[in-house]
């Protein structure tokens, strides 16, 4: 009897071992979320988004970890005018992922969404916005605010539809051709 007790305990122990050893302990910091992808149990689930804290999964899947922060971008831009004149736009702007549809952006976009969404779609948007401009005769008057919340507006929509938020424009410099003088 006292060998079977041995041996049970042995098996008990060397069965606690073999799960704990395939384990892997992964630690989300206060700015994080993330999502897991399961190798062997369905691949990404973008429903359970883990909050911040420390986690324990197998050693076979993995936790994909997004920074739920704001970041910043910044835009320098040469932009032609309706009316053929080329201007320098300098511009900075905020954004960062939405915290809970991080399964959804790793699962159509992936954690490069700043160059594949946010940079081509801010660039798209500023063409298209001071390409409806004639340089000489609307812009020297629009007040920076005016022409940042008229982009903010275009932006915002396409990109949370990407999952991804959208918080502020700033509008550093407009520089003009030498040829007028922003009065």
């Amino acid at each position: 009897m006292k060998n079977f007790k041995t041996f049970t305990f042995a098996l008990l122990f060397f069965f606690c071992f073999i799960f704990l050893s395939s384990c892997q302990q992964v630690e989300i910091k206060s700015n994080e979320r993330g999502v897991i992808f399961k190798r062997f149990d369905g691949g990404l689930n973008p429903e359970k988004i883990y909050p911040s804290g420390t986690h324990i999964i197998s050693s076979w899947d993995r936790i994909i970890i997004y920074n739920v922060d704001s970041q910043t971008g910044e835009e320098k831009i040469s932009i032609l005018s309706k009316d053929g004149l080329t201007f320098d736009l300098d511009l900075s702007y905020s954004f960062r992922p939405i915290p809970k549809e991080i399964g959804n952006l790793e699962m159509e976009i992936g954690k490069d969404y700043y160059h594949i969404i946010v940079k081509p779609e801010m660039r798209k948007t500023i063409r298209e916005l001071f390409g409806e401009f004639y340089l000489s005769k609307n812009i020297p008057f629009l007040e920076n605010e005016v022409i940042e919340k008229e982009l903010f507006e275009r932006i915002k929509d396409p990109i949370r539809k990407r999952f991804i938020e959208l918080e502020s424009i700033t509008i550093n410099e407009i520089g003009y051709p030498s040829s007028m003088k922003k009065e």
